[in-house]
């Protein structure tokens, strides 16, 4: 009797052990990843959340300036930032160059406060992207 009772708790561990190392495997991948950059003139570490789709493509989670950057570095020239999506819902948004980056685009929102904190929160974010040259297309970003 004794033995089954044993059999059964170890059973019982091993399942417990197996669900918990799932879980932790789904949470490290249910988030952004993160980059840590010092400030030239003062000692300030800021925290940046990114993340790098299928298709090479790099978005930044900048909640200091409340935008989201977007990078393609295989495409310099011009392009728009038509709107996105989070989850789901349509979200207007517009694209701001960077002169000196010429691969990068600001993604600016009317409502600031209120896209970050749905955006950290995202399990999927689609950016519409107009290439003047390539016409518009899609760029796909699984969070969570």
């Amino acid at each position: 009797m004794l033995t089954i009772s044993n059999n059964l708790n170890m059973k019982l561990i091993r399942l417990l052990i197996l669900f918990v190392a799932m879980a932790s495997t789904q949470i490290s991948y249910a988030k952004w990843d993160e980059e840590k950059i010092g400030e030239f003139k003062s000692e300030e570490v800021k925290t940046y959340y990114y993340k790098i789709n299928s298709q090479g493509h790099k978005l930044v989670l900048d909640s200091y300036m409340k935008r989201l950057i977007f990078i393609q570095k295989d495409k310099t020239f011009k392009r728009n930032i038509d709107g996105i999506k989070i989850d789901g819902e349509y979200v207007e948004a517009w694209g701001d160059y960077f002169s000196n980056y010429p691969q990068q685009t600001a993604v600016l929102f009317n409502d600031k406060d209120a896209v970050i904190e749905r955006l950290k929160n995202a399990k999927k974010i689609e950016i519409n992207v107009l290439y003047y040259r390539e016409g518009e297309r899609v760029s796909t970003f699984k969070i969570k």
